[in-house]
């Protein structure tokens, strides 16, 4: 193959990643390596006449982080991503992709850069939703926005186990990868969904050791969430116990939230209290996100009476704390469960706490949700 003319076949604005010139694992924790070998700079007119290329970690939207070539102007958008996932044909190079606009590039191992043959997919639209068609093209189909949802079309019509597990079967080693992807995720999800729960074990394996940097995802808190929906308790042992240790933080969490509000919902008595204990002694923290009003009014429904009185007790101390709260959509919700669920078991306590919210009616009065906790407030003390 010739070296490609970069200044002839470029147009302005082009810019490529190269994660295929060093094997994926080797480059996730790699530094940035000035002596590596330095591709030919483009002539393009929208970049300076000599642009600064540099080592970079990059993520690509459906792939694990490379060390990539690219030009310090380069700016990485999620849609140029998806409209330049090439896949090689060469099987030499390590890894089986590249991103690029226009067409992808590889090198070889002097470091030249080639122009490398865009391999077809075959149309998705000419695939059945069947194991059998779908075979040796699950994981490269679940990537694509089309062929994800051929994937969860085959799961939910398939007839058979055995037929789910042929289409699972080609995600294992996968799942971390499918959990950053903004399609493959949905694969996972429907895998769980429909497959008995110990045929979704190999997923909860990969996830293993990992399980709050998956909750903190955008993508991999659904998959945790669908998990702890159909699969029991002990199966989940090991992620549980990993998600417990980092309870505050990931109630906290934008995603993490999700992830512990389900927690509660599905998971057993047992690791409702556990968790809401947790929460209960680390009050002062969860003030200060409105993230964690949600968890707080799911433990106050799925605890046990000490835990819950606990964590009730904990909050009516705080009535800065139920202001702020009562401000938000899901935190006015906490407060009025709060105050339903002490009423009669901590009277005393209530009772301060009711007081000393309604001396700041006229600052809840200036939200729409904290016209709604002034009302509740209102109909208490008629109704005392």
């Amino acid at each position: 193959m010739a070296p490609v003319d970069f200044s002839a076949m470029m147009p302005a604005g082009f810019v490529f990643m190269h994660p295929g010139a060093l094997e994926t694992d080797t480059c996730k924790d790699m530094e940035p390596i000035s002596a590596a070998p330095r591709p030919p700079v483009p002539a393009i007119s929208s970049y300076p006449a000599e642009p600064q290329w540099q080592w970079v970690l990059a993520e690509p939207a459906f792939q694990q982080p490379a060390v990539v070539w690219q030009p310090a102007v380069w700016q990485f958008s999620e849609p140029a991503a998806q409209a330049a996932n090439f896949y090689y044909s060469d099987s030499s190079i390590p890894c089986d992709n590249a991103w690029a606009v226009p067409p992808a590039c590889s090198a070889d191992a002097s470091g030249e850069f080639y122009w490398q043959p865009h391999v077809q997919t075959p149309s998705v639209q000419s695939l059945l939703p069947t194991a059998d068609a779908l075979r040796g093209q699950v994981w490269k189909l679940a990537r694509e926005e089309a062929g994800c949802r051929l994937i969860q079309q085959a799961l939910e019509e398939a007839t058979t186990d055995e037929q789910r597990n042929t289409l699972a079967a080609e995600l294992q080693t996968h799942v971390v990868a499918a959990l950053r992807s903004p399609n493959a995720n949905h694969v996972i999800q429907k895998c769980i969904s429909t497959m008995r729960p110990m045929q979704s074990q190999f997923i909860i394996d990969e996830i293993s050791g990992s399980a709050c940097t998956v909750a903190r995802h955008r993508y991999g808190c659904r998959v945790l969430q669908r998990l702890f929906e159909h699969c029991p308790s002990a199966q989940l042992r090991g992620l549980l116990d990993e998600l417990l240790e980092e309870a505050v933080a990931l109630s906290t969490h934008v995603y993490g939230s999700y992830v512990m509000k389900h927690f509660l919902e599905h998971g057993n008595e047992k690791d409702a209290n556990a968790l809401t204990w947790i929460l209960a002694e680390n009050v002062i923290i969860m003030r200060e996100h409105d993230y964690g009003f949600p968890v707080l009014g799911e433990a106050l429904r799925q605890a046990g009476q000490a835990a819950k009185m606990a964590l009730a007790s904990a909050l009516l101390l705080h009535p800065d704390m139920l202001t702020n709260m009562a401000h938000s959509r899901h935190g006015n919700l906490t407060v009025k469960l709060l105050l339903q669920v002490s009423e009669g078991t901590l009277p005393t306590e209530r009772q301060t706490a009711v007081s000393e919210l309604m001396a700041r009616k006229v600052v809840l009065e200036g939200s729409r949700y904290g016209r709604v906790v002034s009302k509740y407030l209102t109909q208490c003390s008629e109704e005392a």
